[in-house]
């Protein structure tokens, strides 16, 4: 029996198929995820409120050569297609935002009154090269959110998209 260049190819990409090629890998919150020459780990989630609209926001630490970042965080690229949240229904929301932790603690704080800023103050210092938020404007009745992150820069070994449960 002779397959042929065709079928050899058939079988393959059924082989691939079958082998979970292309599907998220799904990751742990505080799990190390492989992104480029840089490393992200999802440390928590949180439901908040900004500006009156309730926002999901994704705490990140974020290991690795800055000028790595730096080609995902360029303007120029459209971030809206590396970090998205789906919930149990499969509606896709895009991020808002990605800033600096310290950003956010600051942005939160300002929303607060004044009696409060003082506290808020005290905040646990930590490296804010490593420390980011993505921001999620999500409705309250979304449940059963998920994180997705496509891996622009993926290389040998490392997921084309990871997948990381949040809860909620």
């Amino acid at each position: 029996m002779h397959i042929g260049k065709k079928g050899v190819w058939i079988i393959l990409a059924v082989f691939f198929f079958l082998q979970g090629c292309g599907r998220p890998k799904s990751f742990s919150i505080g799990e190390s995820i492989p992104l480029g020459k840089t490393t992200l780990s999802v440390q928590r989630a949180e439901l908040d409120t900004l500006r009156g609209k309730n926002v999901l926001v994704v705490f990140i630490k974020w290991t690795g050569p800055n000028s790595e970042k730096d080609k995902i965080l360029r303007p120029s690229l459209s971030m809206k297609k590396y970090f998205t949240v789906l919930d149990n229904s499969g509606k896709r929301y895009y991020f808002s935002k990605i800033m600096d932790e310290y950003s956010w603690q600051y942005l939160h704080m300002m929303q607060m009154p004044e009696a409060v800023h003082h506290q808020q103050l005290e905040y646990e210092k930590r490296a804010i090269g490593e420390n980011y938020v993505i921001l999620f404007w999500v409705p309250e009745e979304a449940k059963n959110l998920t994180l997705v992150i496509k891996n622009p820069f993926s290389e040998k070994g490392q997921p084309g998209t990871a997948e990381v449960l949040l809860g909620r």
